[in-house]
């Protein structure tokens, strides 16, 4: 199914009006994501941002940008995260910082460690279920900086779940950092030194 130039027009046209309606202050720069969610790359005050936000009658959507902003708020000074730069009461819309990510940069065990580091910190504050194998939500950016996870929107509060739900949460956070572990300790080991 091959879509016209007009076709994409329109739609790049609405995501600008929609941006503009969220935020006058936004400029739309790229659509990242379009299912459910909208996710764009909008510049503020100078700066590329993130501007996701529900845009459907979809209620897990709403529900899931919603609870990024209550878990974005509650880890506010928790570095290995993407901060809420802005919340919009009006819609359902966060506005967070962008990291761009690398193409040719590849997972260590130093970046594993860090992000280990990271999500026992977001335990610590009574938050699990990270989803950190679902593609998309961690990256690696362009400069060295460790790994970056960049939606928490699935995230679970301890205080609003089920104990033993969170435990299970958390679990399943501790065996997808194993699993990356793994991963990473394969490539590392199948890669050829030179003498």
């Amino acid at each position: 199914m091959s879509v016209s130039y007009s076709e994409l027009r329109r739609f790049y046209d609405n995501a600008q009006f929609v941006t503009q309606r969220i935020d006058p202050n936004l400029r739309l720069l790229d659509i990242l994501k379009y299912a459910g969610r909208q996710v764009y790359l909008v510049e503020h005050q100078g700066r590329k941002s993130v501007l996701k936000f529900a845009y459907s009658d979809d209620p897990e959507s709403f529900q899931h940008v919603a609870q990024e902003r209550k878990i974005l708020e509650i880890l506010a000074d928790v570095q290995g995260i993407t901060h809420l730069v802005r919340g919009y009461n009006n819609y359902h819309a966060v506005l967070k910082e962008w990291k761009e990510s690398s193409k040719n940069r590849l997972w260590t065990r130093r970046d594993c460690i860090s992000l280990h580091q990271t999500v026992e910190q977001i335990h610590q504050r009574g938050i699990a279920g990270l989803d950190l194998c679902q593609y998309g939500n961690l990256i690696l950016p362009v400069n060295p900086e460790p790994p970056i996870l960049v939606d928490v929107g699935s995230g679970k509060l301890r205080k609003e779940s089920v104990e033993e739900e969170f435990i299970q949460s958390k679990q399943k956070d501790i065996i997808d950092l194993e699993s990356l572990m793994q991963i990473v300790d394969i490539k590392t080991y199948a890669t050829p030194t030179r003498s």
